[in-house]
């Protein structure tokens, strides 16, 4: 297959890691323009292309999606344990955790133990876990003297779309020097299912990026999952074969397909079985 899309690869970096957190991604705006694409709109593609339509209305009419206590938690695990893997100070990894949470601090659910305070006692539980299961590697420092936490990339696919990616941290081992890319989630569920992650294509997309910096023909990539009921961290590591990016470059463009298709022909269909998941309606169900 021919892989020249790959040459239009733009790597964005995060300027000041101080006080930053997931939250402050520019999303919103990425999300307005119609020829973008990036993994989670996608995933919502999937589920349901008319939500993804009227996604993209809602944004481009500067509207925006509402935080809630799932979005939140996660913000909050994300940049505290990403402010740890740079600074080594737990202090100031919970005050960044603290910062990123951007709704009312009593604001909660129940079931799943998603609470501000219990996002913070992830984020202090992390250190245990990185220095029993992931001692030998440290943040990649880049060329350009920033470290690789927070990275964007895109590539233009020549077919009209440009594709966005994120990559919460790409380390680097302390002997071998071997890079690796670690993602930080979180689940609800006490036991964390290996199948949710082994083929997830945000995976594979991480393929691009690290032959830009010109890795092996494979690498690792670690999914370190918090559980909120059990309250542990948890290691999935997976080894991806840098060919697989042929794989996933043509899995993007069938998506671009699709959606041109939807778009030429004024129909974007509803999928009934995506009106209520994750244990709420969507937020355009009636409309």
């Amino acid at each position: 297959m021919d892989l020249s899309v790959l040459e239009k690869t733009e790597l964005i970096v995060a300027d000041d890691l101080s006080f930053k957190s997931t939250a402050d991604k520019d999303y919103e705006k990425l999300q307005s323009w119609v020829n973008t694409t990036s993994y989670s709109m996608l995933q919502t593609l999937h589920s349901c292309p008319r939500r993804y339509q009227l996604v993209k209305a809602r944004a481009a009419g500067g509207g925006s999606q509402s935080m809630n206590v799932d979005f939140a938690y996660g913000h909050t695990v994300g940049a505290g344990v990403q402010n740890w893997l740079v600074t080594g100070d737990l202090d100031i990894a919970l005050f960044n955790g603290f910062m990123a949470w951007r709704i009312p601090y009593d604001a909660s659910i129940d079931k799943s133990k998603k609470t501000l305070w219990n996002a913070l006692l992830a984020v202090m539980k992390y250190p245990d876990f990185h220095r029993e299961v992931l001692d030998e590697w440290e943040v990649l420092v880049l060329p350009n003297g920033k470290p690789a936490i927070e990275l964007s990339f895109s590539v233009d696919f020549e077919n009209g779309y440009k594709h966005y990616c994120h990559v919460d941290v790409i380390l680097i081992n302390k002997r071998t020097k071997q890079l690796a890319v670690q993602e930080n989630k979180t689940t609800g569920s006490k036991s964390v299912e290996e199948a949710y992650y082994a083929n997830s294509s945000q995976a594979l997309s991480y393929a691009v990026l690290l032959d830009q910096l010109q890795v092996d023909a494979s690498y690792e990539v670690f999914y370190c999952v918090y559980s909120t009921t059990s309250r542990e961290w948890q290691l999935l590591p997976f080894t991806k074969n840098n060919t697989l990016r042929a794989e996933w470059i043509n899995d993007v463009k069938l998506d671009h397909a699709a959606i041109s298709t939807y778009r030429s022909i004024e129909f974007f269909p509803k999928r009934g079985e995506s009106c209520f998941s994750f244990n709420r309606r969507c937020e355009f169900f009636g409309e």
